[in-house]
């Protein structure tokens, strides 16, 4: 989605003259159309996260339509024992997955609770805001008790992508 000057004030939540001083400076990512300035949202996403200024709509429906259901991801990503990983490979860009890998030793990683960590989730996405919807979908599934059950005790692949499908459909994904 292409934005104005004065859509992209709004959507990171500063005043127009924070845009064209940012663009004075070259600090800020534009294009022109027809002579008009013009700012891709998502890479105006990007930008603003990587420069730790909070848009005022960093889930943008943008992100929320092009980003798979839970089980879908973890279909294109997997679930693996070990670290064999694979990369799925899409047309036109990345698609986005998530990997979900059981070790077979477990990792000290410091933890807060102190467990070592015996699964580790591999996000895969084209752009940051849908890495953040991704990241946000795992996160709720991770709250839902049967998901992090399975998860935990290391089910089977089936299982854990049941769950992923039960809590797409109960939010209406694919």
């Amino acid at each position: 989605m292409q934005l104005t000057v004065q859509q992209a004030a709004s959507f990171l939540d500063v005043p127009e003259r924070q845009i064209y001083l940012w663009l004075d400076e070259g600090e800020i990512p534009f294009s022109r159309e027809q002579g008009r300035i013009r700012f891709n949202q998502t890479e105006l996403l990007e930008w603003a996260t990587a420069r730790g200024v909070r848009p005022s709509h960093p889930f943008h429906a943008d992100a929320e339509m092009q980003t798979p259901g839970l089980a879908d991801a973890l279909s294109l990503g997997g679930v693996h024992e070990g670290l064999a990983v694979r990369a799925p490979i899409v047309q036109n860009g990345v698609a986005p997955a998530i990997a979900l890998c059981t070790l077979a030793q477990p990792i000290d990683f410091g933890a807060r609770d102190g467990k070592p960590v015996h699964t580790l989730f591999l996000l895969v996405t084209p752009t940051v805001s849908v890495h953040l919807v991704m990241l946000a979908r795992l996160a709720a599934a991770l709250h839902d008790r049967e998901f992090k059950s399975a998860v935990l005790r290391r089910a089977p692949g089936e299982e854990i992508l049941a769950h992923a499908r039960r809590l797409d459909a109960a939010k209406g994904r694919r």
